[in-house]
């Protein structure tokens, strides 16, 4: 793997998912053009695999299983005012709370309540985000 780019921002746990996802099919893909390479794969390598298919299926049981990263974007877009389609405006929430709503997609007041934080919000604030969790992240009561 290559860096591109450093620093550049937080990654979702959806996005994170893809990655997953993506190593996967590319390894899957070189195990059936050379089965012989599979077979004799260094250790670290199979432990790489064996982790990143961990790591898949732990996300795959988050919000982030039943996400996709037009969904994230757009409500970051949402969260941050600088939506497109409908109306939006920016809820001052910071980075990292705009990360943690994302990749949590709380269902109920309490977690919103809990993740942003915050004496001086306004409770209309509260129930915006929780609506837009519900509607463009698919979040659910159990929370998974």
């Amino acid at each position: 793997m290559k860096i591109v780019s450093a620093n550049l921002g937080s990654v979702t746990n959806v996005e994170a998912l893809e990655l997953l996802r993506e190593r996967q099919a590319r390894r899957a893909e070189e195990k059936r053009e050379y089965p012989a390479a599979a077979r004799t794969a260094p250790r670290r390598l199979r432990e790489a695999d064996d982790t990143a298919k961990r790591c898949a299926e732990y996300l795959e049981a988050t919000p982030a299983g039943r996400q996709d990263v037009s969904m994230v974007a757009s409500c970051m877009d949402h969260l941050t005012g600088k939506a497109e389609a409908g109306p939006s405006r920016d809820l001052g929430l910071s980075p990292d709370q705009r990360l943690v709503l994302v990749n949590l997609a709380p269902a109920n007041r309490a977690t919103v309540v809990a993740l942003v934080d915050d004496d001086d919000r306004p409770d209309g604030d509260v129930d915006e985000i929780l609506d837009l969790s519900k509607k463009m992240l698919a979040a659910t009561e159990d929370g998974v």
